[in-house]
């Protein structure tokens, strides 16, 4: 739980909201589906290899910037819910 404070924490310092994270993992995305492109249209060694490396790093990370935007969207849902219904079963009692 800490660790997770410490993330979101480092997060709004420097002002990663969930739009901009999401632009972010999108543009990555498309940089690495730009070079694995690359390796098709130029099958010589350097741009397979940078398309295997490279490029499949650069779509990793993409998609664990947008798996992080993705659970954090569900925690804070999740929280929501539970406070809705905590108030309503405060109203009831």
């Amino acid at each position: 739980m800490k660790r997770r404070i410490q993330i979101v924490r480092l997060l709004r310092r420097v002002r990663l909201n969930a739009m901009r994270l999401l632009r972010i993992a999108a543009i990555l995305a498309l940089v690495g589906l730009g070079l694995i492109v690359w390796s098709l249209l130029d099958p010589r060694p350097i741009p397979i290899m940078v398309a295997m490396s490279v490029a499949q790093g650069i779509g990793t990370l993409s998609f664990v910037i947008f798996l992080v935007v993705l659970l954090e969207d569900a925690w804070r849902a999740n929280r929501k819910r539970k406070a809705e219904r905590d108030e309503k079963e405060e109203d009831r009692g």
